[in-house]
């Protein structure tokens, strides 16, 4: 289940891997406002783009109701 986390200038995202949610999150989500962060082991989203990933997550994780 894709759990948030409070980060500075917007938050973490770990969520189990699905594919199709990351190549939609890519298209999605500017480079400059997301990165992997492989040590922990979650990608950080921008604040501004967080709301939209939030519709993704909805879309490609049947068990996700959201932040």
């Amino acid at each position: 289940m894709p759990e948030w986390q409070n980060a500075k200038y917007g938050m973490y995202l770990h969520a189990p891997y699905n594919r199709d949610f990351t190549n939609a999150m890519k298209e999605l989500v500017p480079p400059d406002e997301r990165k992997w962060e492989n040590d922990k082991k979650a990608w950080w989203i921008s604040d501004a783009w967080i709301d939209d990933v939030d519709v993704l997550l909805k879309d490609h994780y049947e068990d996700y109701e959201g932040i």
